[in-house]
């Protein structure tokens, strides 16, 4: 997951310093796309704390006294799915599903056409960039 990490805006970086990867998650899914005023107390606080943890919410409101903006993270989210999708397909194979098996599967699971799933499946990464293997090497 460090890819995906290195992909976020630097706030959401340190916010993942502070309260881990999976309460930042929970965070941009609940939060995503706003501006989250900390609170120590009141129905904002417990939400938060609802949400990610009583102890990530702490360190969070802790550190940030001002408000902070909740980033969608797309980018992140996007290679996350994608190294759940390239690891899970690599399993199933490894089981013995044939990759029409695969793709068919992963589409239904991730709910992306199989021709999405089978141009993600043959991109490789090489050192944090995604190169089509279709392509070769350009440069």
């Amino acid at each position: 997951m460090k890819l995906a990490v290195d992909l976020l805006p630097p706030t959401m970086q340190l916010v993942v310093q502070l309260i881990g990867l999976p309460a930042t998650l929970k965070l941009v899914e609940e939060y995503g796309g706003t501006t989250l005023w900390p609170a120590r107390t009141g129905a904002n606080a417990a939400h938060l704390a609802e949400v990610i943890g009583e102890t990530a919410a702490r360190a969070l409101v802790t550190h940030f006294k001002d408000p902070i903006y909740i980033a969608l993270c797309r980018a992140a989210l996007m290679a996350i799915e994608h190294d759940a999708i390239r690891a899970e397909g690599d399993a199933l194979e490894a089981a013995g599903a044939s990759a029409r098996e695969a793709v068919a599967a992963l589409a239904r699971k991730f709910r992306h056409s199989d021709s999405y799933i089978w141009r993600l499946r043959k991109r490789v990464s090489h050192g944090g960039a995604v190169v089509d293997t279709a392509q070769g090497q350009l440069f």
